[in-house]
């Protein structure tokens, strides 16, 4: 139902297209977000449209199977995340993490997009910061990891990043309220795990 849209906003639109003015991107961006949380069939047309676009280039021998890491998710979203340039806003930013929630939230896609490089983009905002404007992007990163953290693999990779360490950095007197609020939902889900939870107190997150 939603694959034609679907391709408009990713290839034909937008998302992908950094040349667009900010604020038509951004909008891309929000469609995308409510489209994949409106219906997990979203989620299927979403990465089976990245496997066509992916099959035509092998096929024509443009690219390797090693391009795959490539895709909508590493390019763009997790660009905007880790990466942001003058163009993007922090409000992008929030947004493109809600494209990931909204993939995390359908546990068979979230285990697809789930590597090392995925979880350390997504700690990427919550390191030291002192501007009061990546609040939002912050609070956004750490509901965002509670959900992939859910799975074993995800909390591994964060606690290969250090990870704990930057969650405690969240808890201090520095950061907003929201900020560590968002912090200590995350820690006490992490500590569900008894590694996450004995790394946690080396860290000093749990004093």
């Amino acid at each position: 139902m939603f694959h034609l849209p679907l391709t408009k906003i990713v290839y034909q639109g937008s998302v992908k297209n950094e040349n667009l003015k900010p604020i038509v991107r951004h909008a891309a961006i929000y469609c995308l977000a409510e489209l994949l949380f409106s219906d997990r069939r979203n989620c299927f047309n979403l990465f089976q449209i990245e496997g066509q676009v992916i099959a035509h280039y092998i096929a024509n021998r443009y690219v390797s199977m090693s391009w795959y890491v490539d895709t909508l998710l590493q390019i763009h979203l997790l660009r905007m995340i880790k990466k942001p340039t003058e163009n993007i806003s922090v409000e992008m930013q929030v947004t493109a993490l809600q494209c990931l929630r909204a993939i995390g939230s359908y546990p068979d896609f979230r285990e697809k997009i789930i590597s090392a490089e995925f979880i350390d983009v997504l700690c990427t905002p919550i390191a030291p910061d002192t501007n009061s404007s990546l609040a939002e992007c912050k609070v956004n990163c750490c509901d965002v990891l509670s959900i992939y953290c859910v799975e074993k693999e995800a909390r591994e990779f964060f606690s290969r990043i250090d990870g704990p360490q930057k969650l405690y950095n969240l808890l201090l007197d520095s950061e907003p309220v929201p900020v560590r609020n968002a912090a200590a939902r995350l820690m006490m889900q992490l500590c569900s795990d008894q590694v996450m939870a004995a790394q946690l107190i080396l860290s000093g997150s749990l004093e």
